[in-house]
């Protein structure tokens, strides 16, 4: 796999996990949650480079395990709910 294939593929999966937890008409909150504008996510999603930090707080809020959002092996959530998405914001809240 060449460094293009797994950057589109991180992508495919950064994209997977916030419409589990984030539909289209929820990524504003998202972005807002990450104290970024909407845009700005977008392009993220897009293919621009996320900063490491943002990528941090996108593991924090969503719970995804890093392993696999790097990987694409196992699962995607890790078994820990001590996440921010647990706590409060997003759409998979009861």
């Amino acid at each position: 796999m060449t460094d293009k294939t797994n950057r589109i593929d991180f992508l495919a999966r950064i994209a997977k996990i916030r419409r589990d937890m984030f539909d289209d008409e929820e990524m504003g909150n998202l972005a807002r949650t990450l104290g970024i504008p909407l845009r700005t996510w977008e392009n993220y999603e897009a293919g621009v480079i996320m900063p490491d930090l943002l990528i941090l707080k996108f593991v924090c809020l969503t719970g995804v395990d890093p392993a696999w959002l790097l990987t694409g092996e196992g699962q995607p959530y890790a078994a820990s709910t001590g996440t921010i998405a647990s706590q409060g914001s997003g759409k998979g809240q009861s």
